[in-house]
């Protein structure tokens, strides 16, 4: 099974470029009479906006730490910490952020030393998603999982778990919030699997499975 931290370095470039691309027509496009330009420090790579583009999410790439920010149009960036490149030396998942942008969902270091999911919030810092890990949640290479996703309201994060199904390891989709713990929603496939984004309130996810 090919793993979801090894994907093709440029088609990673492509989807980064493309996001920033939209980032910047979603600014220019919320004051259009007045629309302006703005271009972050190099290095820094948006993956998620938020409503009315005054707030986004991304990564650090330009160090090669791939560490989480969080942008603003009145304050800049604001790197987030816990990045896992620089202690493991693998990165996965792409950082998003709610609507009002004060949450942000990584792939972040855990407190014993993983790869985790977890929740940023601009007035309590970050909430690790695992562990403790599901029933039939396994470590696989320093990883519990990664983050791909938030709902808009900031309080469902989606993404995968490493799971192990009938003695082999698969990539479990999952969503995950304060109140329901970490949800499987692998349905009984045996197959790998991956949840990319949710609506407003989580209550649908998409994504895919193999």
């Amino acid at each position: 099974m090919r793993s979801d931290r090894h994907e093709n370095e440029t088609e990673i470039t492509m989807k980064n470029l493309i996001a920033a691309a939209v980032a910047v027509s979603a600014l220019a496009g919320t004051a259009f009479a007045e629309s302006t330009i703005e271009f972050l420090p190099h290095g820094y790579i948006l993956t998620g906006l938020a409503n009315g583009g005054t707030a986004g999410a991304g990564n650090a790439s330009g160090d090669g730490s791939y560490e989480t920010f969080r942008w603003t149009s009145a304050d800049g960036v604001e790197r987030l910490g816990l990045a896992t490149v620089p202690t493991l030396g693998i990165g996965a998942g792409t950082p998003d952020i709610s609507y009002d942008g004060l949450s942000v969902s990584a792939s972040i270091i855990s407190t014993d030393m993983r790869m985790t999911q977890g929740i940023w919030h601009a007035a309590s810092g970050w909430t690790e998603t695992m562990p403790p890990m599901p029933a039939n949640g396994v470590l696989l290479d320093d990883s519990y999982g990664t983050a791909w996703g938030l709902s808009g309201d900031g309080q469902t994060l989606t993404g995968f778990f490493w799971g192990v199904v009938e003695e082999f390891t698969r990539a479990r989709a999952s969503a995950w919030s304060s109140s329901t713990g970490m949800i499987s929603l692998a349905q009984g496939s045996d197959r790998s699997a991956r949840v990319n984004a949710a609506n407003y309130d989580g209550s649908v996810v998409v994504g895919w499975e193999e």
